[in-house]
């Protein structure tokens, strides 16, 4: 069973050093203390004042201070003199909340700056984004849906597609999301005006992904192959970006029979996630696994054996010893075992996998009831059953 390697998020560009900022906070300050004393302190341009200190406390990295002002700001703001202002200052606070992992009080800071924004407005549909980003982290897929659409009446960028083209992936409408995706890349390139975008890698990285899901071996070594290339062009040859790329090659390419190249290119996935990641990283463990699929179906059972173990400690390391991709790892290394001979091993490498994934994905789960029958099949005389890598 191969391991599909997804990239459902947006890459964040690299940002350069920052130099260190003037000490402007005196100033911020002396603005606040001047207006106060002239206008008082619920005056809108005090209040302004001391949004703009709370917003430059919140870029130094000091949450609390902003926080406290920000609210305090809040309460003496008239939104609807000054709905912007007020939607502005909502949002920072959830920006603020979002940052200490409260993700509850940030959408509900989010939902009540929602109204104050103009309908239709860029504002408003980056509203939109975060609550259905906030949505999407609870599962809650298809407000999430709801909520990207929603948004895309006021702008239909790459990104937004992008994103809404994930949602309806995640809730498995496989046929829309490939749609959106189109579009996606169409607007992400328009947007890059020609130029080379690892956000355009990563769609077409998805793109590739339904096409080998359903069995479009061309298409998707075709996207994956210009993926590649524009990941090694922007972010470099030796990133986890560039080995996702390679690892999902290398998987059409087996796929295909070019074991050979499925090789070269699983090896180079391999190597760079061990450097770029860990040895434990889920990414490695997900190419260990592809890898010892490929020398298993070969025939190559000493050199996958050491692989699937190595992925199996991988992902135990890191989620613990009933991670469901682990399980699904256990079984086929449970194949291996049986056709190299040791039915023992086997048998406790098939049981150990259903207890995990009967629990992870229930009793009646079909690829459960795979490993129940390859379980059953299994007598002290070693019998019968051809392995499913």
């Amino acid at each position: 069973m191969s391991l599909a390697s997804r990239m459902f998020g947006v890459l964040l560009p690299a940002l350069a050093a920052a130099a260190q900022p003037a000490p402007f906070e005196p100033i911020f300050r002396k603005a606040v203390e001047l207006r106060e004393q002239s206008l008082g302190p619920d005056h809108p341009r005090t209040v302004q004042s001391r949004l703009a200190l709370a917003y430059y406390l919140a870029e130094q990295g000091r949450a609390p201070e902003a926080e406290k002002l920000i609210q305090q700001a809040i309460g003496s703001l008239d939104a609807e003199a000054d709905p912007a202002s007020a939607a502005l200052a909502l949002e920072r606070w959830a920006e603020l909340r979002l940052d200490q992992g409260d993700g509850s009080n940030a959408e509900a800071l989010l939902r009540k700056a929602l109204p104050l924004r103009e309908p239709g407005s860029e504002a408003w549909a980056r509203n939109l984004d975060r609550l259905a980003s906030l949505r999407s982290l609870r599962d809650d897929l298809a407000e999430a849906e709801a909520l990207y659409r929603q948004a895309l009446e006021a702008e239909r960028s790459g990104q937004r597609l992008r994103a809404l083209a994930v949602t309806l992936e995640s809730q498995g409408d496989f046929a829309q999301a490939e749609q959106v995706y189109n579009e996606a890349l169409e607007a992400q390139r328009r947007e890059a005006d020609g130029g080379l975008d690892p956000q355009i890698a990563l769609t077409l990285n998805s793109l590739g992904l339904l096409a080998f899901e359903r069995g479009d071996l061309e298409t998707a070594a075709a996207r994956f192959g210009e993926a590649l290339a524009m990941f090694e062009q922007t972010l470099g040859g030796d990133t986890p970006e560039a080995a996702t790329a390679l690892d999902n090659l290398g998987n059409v390419r087996r796929a295909g029979g070019a074991f050979g190249a499925a090789e070269t290119l699983l090896k180079k996935a391999l190597a760079i996630r061990r450097q770029a990641l860990s040895a434990n990283h889920p990414d490695t463990a997900a190419t260990l696994n592809n890898l010892a699929g490929l020398y298993h179906v070969q025939g190559r059972l000493d050199d996958a054996e050491p692989l699937y173990r190595a992925s199996i400690q991988a992902r135990q390391a890191v989620f613990g010893p009933a991670d469901s991709m682990a399980a699904e790892t256990l079984y086929n290394l449970g194949h291996l075992l049986r056709q190299k001979g040791d039915v023992d091993a086997a048998r406790d490498a098939f049981a150990q996998s259903l207890e995990i994934l009967e629990k992870a994905y229930g009793p009646a789960d079909a690829f459960v009831a795979e490993v129940r029958k390859a379980l059953g099949a299994i007598t002290p005389a070693g019998s019968s059953g051809s392995p499913s890598p």
